[in-house]
């Protein structure tokens, strides 16, 4: 958790969506999405608001950047990247970082 943001249980499971699964934020806002956690539930009344799921990613987003800046501290990286247009001519553009820690995973 981030210092100054508190989450409750559905808000955090609402954020993973969001980030790990890459579901629009549309989606886990979307009524069907509330009346199907609900019925699991029986408990969850509404969806959190955009502007409340922005904070949480967030802070999310800075717990992750400290873990990692911490984790490659004295490591070399290798970055690879890539981009390309789709036929809708949308761009895309990809980095991936690679490393070995000192446990050689």
């Amino acid at each position: 958790k981030s210092k100054g943001v508190r989450y409750s249980v559905a808000e955090l499971l609402q954020v993973k969506l969001v980030v790990t699964q890459n579901w629009p934020l549309s989606d886990v806002q979307s009524e069907p999405f509330a009346q199907l956690v609900h019925h699991l539930t029986k408990g969850f009344h509404k969806p959190i608001s955009v502007d409340r799921l922005r904070q949480l990613i967030h802070g999310v987003d800075l717990v992750v950047k400290a873990h990692l800046r911490k984790s490659l501290e004295n490591q070399t990286v290798c970055l690879t990247t890539d981009s390309w247009t789709d036929i809708s001519n949308q761009n895309f553009y990809c980095m991936t970082a690679h490393w070995i820690d000192d446990n050689r995973e």
